[in-house]
């Protein structure tokens, strides 16, 4: 922890293994709370530091213990400052033009977001679960299709209805919140605990709509530990007094989430956000906080509302969050408490018309009234006569980092669906460690590597998808690109269907083009891995077994119950993890179900054999055969 290194210290560690009978250990240099205790902080991958890992890889194989290092400077997950902007983590990103055809005109796409977040161009101010961006952001975004739908006959948009806005309180023009932009947040001050901080939009006559989302600009990055906003609901009146719930939105940690609801016509429309009591997160718990907080207000972007259909929480089901999959029922089974979120408008696939092709370096596509006036059928295409939504689809950064490590060792987290470039970064990393341990790796020496607990968020793209989804689902998504935006295609089925596929070749690409990957570049080496995935909510799309089934140990994690913030309800959790990696073992024929084990955070050295004792049972009761101490 933060350079807190010493030869004389590395000895004394190993000399004890050996000596009680320990069988390894598993290396992390990381960065944290530790304060600097040695004479000399030793700087990762610093002459110093090799030096003394040289010596810590001989001690090992000296004394036959078992070595492993972490899968990237930190503990979570494969990342580094050696991995470059078109290596990095992608989310899909995209742009829409409305046009009217059936005339000669050239129309300018909007340009693609290209700041680093989880969610269009709502940027995120922290490369880590532990702290913020270290280093320049990068900005970079790149396109991939272009494509144009025509619109349902009867749709209208918000701004015609000429609602009257108002709020609970804050300084800010509400007009703001339908300007499309969701980088920009403004402030709703909290009320009394059990009141609604509100946004209310108020029509001289009552209007039907059937979805409305709502954005809260970057979501905290501490958020998926603490369970989501828990306090967001739409309510309607008719004389705007008397208000009725029409729908809690989900507990995604988004900037931006859309909800669909039962056709519903109303005078009045209120965003409201609950005020609740302020409480002390597991995370500020572990950073020494004890004071409670008062309750804090709320952060708004955007407020929508459309009378026509959007699928329900299309920002989760598309990959940009896997927290509902998990965590709430209705992710699934949404549409069936109400009938008429099944009569929905959806675009039809044959109004559906692909114009990659045509747009131009600067963004931009020729449109002719008709064939024969197209000069150049390179350059120009007709759309015909209608309301028509063209939409720029491309992609940029999330921005996530190696975490929790030294600002020396800290980068972008590598793109996990793009093979060449986990290829890319495993090796720069694993030549660093051939340097360091002076090629002491493989059957000698440095002999594994420990993929850790997956905590670097979600990716729903990467520069080869169209083409790995045609390959893997065996259809082509152009047709379909306009349900990644939230609208419905063909109809609700078939759209929910897709957002499945599309998941589907997610957590294939997880499985197969990073975790195999680094094992194929291990076994190079003669190096082995110890594979754990899932532990908790920071899951990503992928199958847990499938990203285990080819490392030679399954791993996993079990906690002290009680020792998260005095919590027990990583207990459960841990259960499923361990039982888990059990079945990769008795199902692919591996030997060994490890586990992270007796975790705790606060109350140091305080935990006794006898209050551990329960721990260690549950784990081996749920099937592991190896204890990984967690110091």
């Amino acid at each position: 922890m933060n350079g807190n290194i010493s030869k004389e210290g590395i000895q004394k560690d190993l000399e004890w293994m050996s000596r009680v009978g320990i069988g390894g250990f598993q290396n992390f240099d990381a960065n944290l709370f530790t304060p600097v205790v040695v004479p000399k902080k030793l700087v990762f991958m610093q002459p110093d530091w090799k030096d003394a890992f040289k010596f810590t890889a001989e001690l090992a194989d000296k004394k036959g213990l078992e070595m492993a290092i972490a899968g990237s400077p930190g503990w979570s997950v494969t990342g580094g400052p050696w991995v470059k902007p078109e290596d990095g983590m992608k989310k899909y990103v995209w742009t829409e033009a409305l046009v009217t055809g059936g005339k000669k005109q050239t129309i300018q796409l909007p340009k693609l977001p290209d700041v680093i977040g989880k969610f269009q161009e709502a940027e995120t101010h922290a490369g880590g679960v532990m702290g913020g961006f270290v280093g320049p952001k990068p900005q970079y975004a790149a396109d991939a299709l272009v494509l144009a739908y025509k619109l349902p006959s009867n749709e209208k948009h918000l701004m015609d209805a000429k609602p009257i806005m108002t709020k609970s309180g804050g300084d800010f023009d509400t007009k703001l919140l339908l300007d499309h932009d969701m980088g920009k947040t403004y402030f709703l001050p909290p009320m009394e605990v059990g009141k609604d901080m509100w946004v209310q939009y108020e029509f001289e006559t009552s209007q039907t709509f059937k979805a409305f989302a709502v954005g809260m600009g970057e979501a905290g990055e501490l958020a998926e530990f603490n369970g989501g906003p828990t306090n967001r609901s739409l309510k309607v009146s008719d004389d705007g007094v008397n208000f009725k719930t029409i729908a809690k939105v989900s507990n995604s940690t988004l900037p931006f989430i859309t909800t669909a609801i039962p056709a519903t016509t109303a005078k009045y429309w209120r965003m409201c956000f609950e005020t609740l009591p302020a409480t002390i997160s597991p995370i500020a718990a572990m950073m020494g906080m004890t004071e409670i907080p008062k309750p804090s207000g709320t952060n708004i972007s955007e407020f929508v509302l459309f009378n026509t259909s959007r699928i329900d929480q299309a920002e989760d089901k598309a990959g940009f969050s896997a927290w509902k999959e998990q965590n709430d029922l209705r992710f699934t089974n949404r549409y069936a408490d109400a009938d008429d979120l099944r009569i929905v408008d959806a675009i039809a696939s044959d109004d559906i018309i692909d114009l990659t092709s045509f747009m131009q370096a600067d963004g931009s596509i020729n449109l002719r009234a008709n064939e024969s006036e197209i000069v150049n059928r390179k350059s120009e295409i007709v759309l015909p006569e209608g309301a028509w939504m063209v939409v720029r689809l491309g992609y940029s950064l999330t921005g996530r980092q190696n975490h929790p490590a030294s600002p020396e060792a800290t980068g972008l987290e590598v793109d996990k669906l793009d093979k060449e470039a986990v290829r890319r970064y495993i090796n720069a990393y694993l030549d660093m460690y051939k340097d360091a341990t002076g090629g002491l790796m493989g059957a000698k020496g440095l002999q594994y590597m420990v993929l850790d607990s997956y905590e670097a968020g979600h990716m729903n793209w990467t520069k080869g998808f169209p083409a790995e989804f045609q390959k893997r689902r065996g259809y082509d998504l152009i047709k379909w690109i306009p349900v990644l935006t939230g609208r419905v295609v063909n109809s609700l089925e078939s759209s929910e269907k897709f957002l499945w596929d599309f998941r589907k070749t997610i957590g294939e690409m997880i499985a197969e083009n990073h975790y195999d990957v680094i094992g194929e570049e291990l076994h190079k080496r003669g190096m082995k891995r110890y594979t754990e995935s899932h532990e908790n909510g920071r899951i990503f799309l992928a199958d847990g077994m499938d990203v285990k089934r080819n490392s030679e140990i399954p791993m996993s994690a079990m906690w002290t119950p009680g020792s998260l913030a005095g919590g027990s309800d990583e207990e459960p959790r841990s259960e499923g993890d361990i039982r888990e990696a059990a079945s990769v073992a008795n199902i692919y024929g591996q030997n060994i179900v490890a586990a992270e084990s007796m975790t705790a955070i606060q109350n140091a050295f305080s935990w006794t054999p006898e209050k551990l004792k329960r721990t260690a049972d549950l784990e081996f009761a749920s099937g592991l055969n190896r204890f990984v101490i967690h110091t």
